[in-house]
């Protein structure tokens, strides 16, 4: 058995937004937190959120800070970014409040479905979920997959 100390994010849980849209984030993923850690929740290009734990928030930080202040439209992409980009506290029942901006950006209305992506994990609507999962389970995606990424 190998051991390490890196923390991996695996599954998938579906679940759905209380009235307060509010969601429960699975206890194995909260349990990785350290005291006063939080996870960063950030808009994905592919359409869905992508949450980040805090060492990766922090490599984030360090990338941005690294952008000269006269790069103007990097710094206006870092702006929009942040702005649409949330902390997801814990309320004592596990659960976070996903931010209006975030939920309409990756088209939720009510069923999710959270995905672990070994270093982060992610928060889809579910049927966009469906959708990646119908393409993926197509003859052959698994096999180009992992020969890509030498699996």
């Amino acid at each position: 058995m190998i051991s390490t100390d890196k923390k991996i994010y695996t599954g998938q849980y579906r679940h759905t937004l209380d009235n307060k849209q509010r969601l429960s984030i699975p206890a194995s993923f909260r349990k990785m937190l350290g005291e006063g850690e939080v996870y960063l929740a950030t808009p994905n290009p592919g359409g869905f959120i992508s949450v980040l734990p805090p060492a990766a928030t922090a490599q984030l930080q360090e990338q941005f800070a690294k952008v000269p202040r006269h790069d103007t439209e990097s710094r206006e992409g870092i702006a929009w970014f942040s702005s649409m980009s949330s902390d997801l506290k814990f309320d004592e029942s596990g659960r976070v409040a996903l931010s209006d901006e975030l939920r309409e950006f990756a088209g939720i209305k009510k069923d999710v479905v959270i995905v672990g992506e070994l270093t982060e994990f992610s928060i889809y609507d579910r049927e966009m979920w469906e959708q990646v999962e119908a393409r993926r389970k197509q003859s052959g995606q698994l096999t180009a997959f992992m020969r890509k990424h030498n699996i």
